[in-house]
């Protein structure tokens, strides 16, 4: 004679006994259910245990036991329900134990997001709990991602019977990571995600390598960026590796939003008695104990070879055709700082929007040392131009003779004109 005994198994939850066995001392919970069965001895008997479907968080880790020994049992399912179907034969009064929630353990950390300054360990704890009587030792690794950047600890590194904590250290450079904290046991694994803030802030300049003239000066770009989240204000210096360059930074102090960044000028002057060559201009931010430096290359070129007078070549923005005869005009105000004379060529060389090639040369002229000269010279426009943009940059070749000028001025001139009728 089959009968049917209920019981709780959780909040909101039904399980039930079918059994030709007398089925007393139900009792059920959301991880357990426990009931004895009692009949003749040497006589055979079954149960089917009816369990809603959301008990069971995997019925493959479902476990029945009888007077604490595993036993196997079948199972089949609805969209309800789990049917867990298993015999007995009798020689006493059987335990029957069902575990929906075999013994296991969590891992949970706190805090999950941890902000620090690079160089300084942030910490998390890291909990690892036994569910359903777990005993067995759980060991922690941890992986960050990205790879590089933020190094990790886990003290200690392994919980003796899934009960206990460790604590995660890391420290690295500025940037946003995520630690993956995984625990181990046997064939059981589960992890737990820490998000990592390393606060900081860099330094770098555009361009990283310039040219100036002796007696002349060039500038770049120095950017202070956040890393991290980093946000505040970061001072600057700027030091040369030689005297003969004097250097300086507009603002000294800039104040760096998190997630952005804020820019400052740096101006590089070579004195004249400078020797042509490569030096180094180290730009260093500090804010607080952070501190970080980028190398500027500065390339010094001699003065002594002819340049354009404050980077001035004339010519005409808007050349029309009819009013010029298809010709443009061009006035180089060139000096030659040299001790000796230099004959000087001017080069056009460019193109028109739309293709071809635009090109000039002017007279060699002699310019004496010291001195600057008007060089006025032209170049044909073709006539089908007309709407054209024709974009060219100006060289300057010299020599020391006026049918040999093999160097070419460091220095150039590049524009632009528009073509009308």
């Amino acid at each position: 004679m089959t009968s049917t005994t209920t019981g709780g198994c959780g909040t909101g939850c039904t399980a039930s006994v079918s059994s030709d066995a007398t089925i007393t001392n139900f009792v059920g919970s959301s991880t357990n259910l426990n009931f004895t069965a009692t009949g003749q001895t040497g006589t055979t008997a079954f149960a089917n245990v009816t369990i809603p479907i959301t008990a069971v968080p995997d019925i493959t880790q479902l476990q029945v036991n009888i007077n604490g020994t595993m036993v196997s049992f079948i199972h089949t399912q609805d969209a309800t329900n789990f049917y867990v179907f298993f015999t007995f034969t009798f020689h006493s009064t059987f335990s029957i134990h069902i575990l929906l929630v075999p013994p296991n353990f969590t891992v949970t950390v706190s805090p999950t997001s941890v902000t620090t300054t690079a160089g300084m360990a942030g910490t998390s704890t890291i909990t690892v709990s036994p569910i359903n009587g777990f005993t067995g030792t759980v060991t922690l690794t941890a992986t960050v991602t990205p790879s590089s950047g933020l190094t990790c600890t886990l003290s200690p590194a392994s919980i003796p019977g899934a009960s206990g904590t460790s604590t995660l250290s890391c420290t690295g450079s500025g940037g946003f990571y995520t630690v993956t904290v995984t625990g181990t046991s046997g064939s059981l694994s589960h992890s737990a995600i820490v998000n990592y803030a390393v606060q900081d802030f860099g330094v770098s300049a555009n361009p990283a390598s310039i040219s100036v003239l002796q007696t002349t000066t060039n500038s770049s770009i120095v950017t202070a960026f956040s890393l991290g989240g980093f946000s505040g204000t970061v001072s600057l210096t700027a030091v040369a590796s030689d005297p003969g360059l004097t250097v300086s930074l507009s603002p000294t102090m800039v104040t760096v939003p998190a997630m952005g960044s804020s820019t400052s000028l740096l101006t590089v002057t070579a004195s004249a008695t400078i020797l042509p060559g490569t030096y180094t201009v180290t730009v260093t931010g500090t804010s607080g104990g952070l501190s970080h430096s980028t190398i500027v290359t500065v390339t010094v070129t001699q003065l002594g070879v002819p340049v354009f007078v404050q980077g001035k070549l004339h010519w005409t923005h808007h050349l029309s055709l009819s009013k010029t005869s298809n010709t443009q005009t061009f006035t180089a105000i060139v000096n030659n700082p040299a001790a000796v004379g230099l004959y000087v060529q001017v080069r056009i060389a460019g193109s028109y929007d739309t293709g071809g090639v635009f090109s000039s040369l002017s007279p060699v002229t002699l310019v004496a040392a010291g001195a600057t000269v008007n060089i006025v010279f032209t170049a044909p426009v073709v006539t089908g131009a007309i709407g054209f943009k024709v974009s060219f940059t100006a060289s300057l070749m010299y020599g020391t003779t006026a049918t040999s000028l093999p160097n070419l001025s460091p220095v150039t001139k590049s524009g632009t004109f528009g073509v009308v009728a």
